[in-house]
């Protein structure tokens, strides 16, 4: 190939990425644990960083357990815990158990200050900064309509969708979440610029308060209902309300559309480490407490665990958390990001990896909860 067919095929390419998302889409393919190289950034600083206690334990034969295999034959040849985490591709693995760290993990090539990417484990954290916005009186109710807060949509029947409809995703709104539909939504908005134009467009399709459909879109527009409300740029809210009073031992970053807006991608974009994933997970478990501070409303937590427990092996959506039939609470995220909150055994789990591994990872939490 001469010099200017590569010329052209580079530039090309140049021109899709900056311009097209549907460029950027096929360029990057689908979600990976690096995507976030590939956005923009706002920093979230830290103050005066509070490292976690640490008294490590050795893993027990009763913390491996075969049953959550979902591919037995990838997994004939593992017997213990430590080969579960390496075959499943888990690059780190935490566990708290009341304020102190007792098991670490991290795969080759990663450490403490190793940067995870959220995907929609952020959803679980979004759900907390509205918590503490409501708290603070910037926003009236969790049954405010959202066009209180986010006033241009071309569909005048979006004053009839609420707060709470966004928080269990029952918002009933035409958006496709199908990820390897190259023109479903998600793409879009994942891969797009100008996210506040794309969120205008938006059309009710359905009644709100009935069909649970899980759908990105909803925790975006918490996210801007909280930065309209509190005149606040929402990556200055985590910093401010999260990172710095929880003296997280790391900055992290948020992303966001593009540098001209800096519109947070809410659903998914935050950026962080092991260790500050679990202290999100601990302020959880003391209902919002941290070091004698109330960081998050105790009654916000009660309010997320507000929910029927489902039946054995169940697992309901509430407030953008997942609740199990023992009561944990766990933020996902894509390819396996979980921060697992038992409260039952006073214990914090942190997964996070390149894939989700063929292992039921919502079971086998329960389970290693009930056996450390």
């Amino acid at each position: 190939m001469n010099i200017l067919k590569k010329g052209i095929i580079l530039s090309t390419i140049a021109f899709t990425l900056n311009s097209c998302y549907f460029g950027r889409m096929v360029v990057y393919n689908v979600a990976d644990i690096n995507d976030y190289k590939k956005f923009p950034q706002m920093l979230i600083h830290t103050k005066d960083p509070h490292p976690l206690k640490i008294n490590y334990i050795s893993p027990s034969d009763n913390w491996f357990s075969p049953d959550f295999f979902l591919k037995k034959n990838k997994f004939k040849n593992i017997n213990t815990f430590i080969d579960m985490l390496q075959v499943s591709e888990t690059n780190a693995y935490l566990i708290l158990k009341h304020d102190t760290i007792i098991y670490e993990y991290y795969a080759p090539g990663y450490d403490a200050s190793s940067i995870h990417t959220s995907f929609s484990a952020n959803k679980s954290v979004i759900a907390l900064l509205l918590g503490i916005a409501i708290d603070e009186g910037y926003i009236n109710s969790v049954d405010d309509p959202i066009t209180k807060y986010i006033s241009d949509f071309e569909d005048k029947n979006m004053s009839n969708v609420t707060l709470r409809h966004l928080l269990d995703m029952k918002s009933g709104l035409k958006f496709d979440e199908n990820y390897f539909n190259p023109f479903a939504e998600i793409g879009k908005y994942y891969y797009g610029n100008n996210l506040k134009g794309k969120i205008r467009k938006l059309k009710l399709i359905k009644e709100p308060g009935g069909e649970y459909k899980y759908q990105s879109v909803n925790t975006l527009l918490i996210g801007l209902a909280i930065e309209n409300a509190t005149g606040t740029p929402l990556y200055q809210y985590y910093e401010t309300k999260l990172w710095q009073p929880l003296h997280m031992e790391y900055d992290a970053t948020l992303n966001v559309d593009d540098t001209k807006n800096l519109t947070a991608k809410a659903f998914c974009g935050l950026n962080a480490r092991a260790r500050d994933y679990a202290k999100i997970g601990l302020v959880c478990l003391n209902k919002g407490n941290y070091m004698g501070n109330q960081i998050i409303p105790e009654k916000w937590i009660n309010e997320i665990m507000d929910v029927e427990q489902p039946i054995d092996g169940e697992i309901s959506y509430h407030y953008h958390w997942r609740i199990d039939a023992d009561g944990n609470l766990m933020a996902v995220g894509l390819l396996g990001q979980y921060i697992c909150i038992s409260y039952k055994n006073d214990l914090v789990i942190v997964r996070l990896g390149a894939k989700e591994g063929d292992i039921n990872w919502k079971g086998y939490m329960r389970y290693l909860a009930n056996n450390i």
